[in-house]
């Protein structure tokens, strides 16, 4: 392979990294989190659906599921929890499949839709993380939160979790104490970005701004 194939493939790597950073973006907004006061219990099969989603683009690619044994196995579990969620669920079923399975013939699609909400299935976390072969590794990659994984139980996570809240909890407590020990007139003790009904980001990007403004004025 020449440098400038070495170089092409890099950059067709990028932009199908850059892409798919873009759908599981529109994935996050699809399921925002301010639906979780309607729904109350109930948001969870969102936030599977969600993590359903981000494994199924990482796998293929895109928002079309493969027209093979693979892609109709993981249609069949999406159905059955668009099945679940509130609201109509033939509705959520065929919104769904026309984005995902548009492959899919409409009479066989109507016997799916049937056959699903008659029985809908549930699966546990780890139950479908079996059927669908998450590992841990991409588990964690992709941020999946509702579903186990096929080669870490669920003990064991919680033990990581576990660890890493403790991290967290000693960091915080650390930046307490260093905070604690500032002068009053610091900006980290006096926090003038709560005055002015802003974030401290915004407040020390707005600074940052206006600095630049004073340095670039002709004197």
């Amino acid at each position: 392979m020449t440098d400038d194939d070495e170089e092409a493939e890099v950059t067709k790597h990028a932009r199908i990294e850059r892409a798919k950073t873009a759908k599981l973006a529109e994935i996050a907004r699809h399921y925002r989190p301010r639906e979780k006061k309607k729904f109350g219990k109930k948001y969870f099969g969102f936030l599977r659906m969600q993590d359903l989603e981000k494994l199924f683009l990482y796998r293929y690619g895109g928002f079309v599921l493969p027209d093979d044994d693979s892609g109709h196995d993981d249609l069949i579990i999406a159905l059955h929890h668009l099945a679940q969620l509130p609201g109509d669920p033939e509705q959520h079923i065929r919104r769904w499949c026309s984005l995902w399975a548009p492959w899919m013939p409409a009479n066989v699609l109507k016997c799916l839709v049937a056959k699903v909400i008659a029985n809908p299935k549930r699966w546990s976390a780890d139950g479908l993380a079996k059927q669908l072969g998450l590992t841990f590794a991409d588990r964690m990659k992709l941020g999946i939160r509702t579903i186990g994984s096929i080669d870490v139980s669920k003990a064991e996570r919680d033990k990581r979790r576990a660890v890493l809240k403790r991290e967290r909890d000693r960091r915080y407590q650390r930046r307490k104490r260093v905070a604690k020990s500032l002068p009053a007139s610091s900006l980290t003790r006096s926090k003038p970005w709560l005055g002015q009904g802003i974030s401290r980001a915004t407040w020390y990007r707005r600074k940052a701004q206006s600095q630049a403004k004073d340095t670039d004025a002709p004197g």
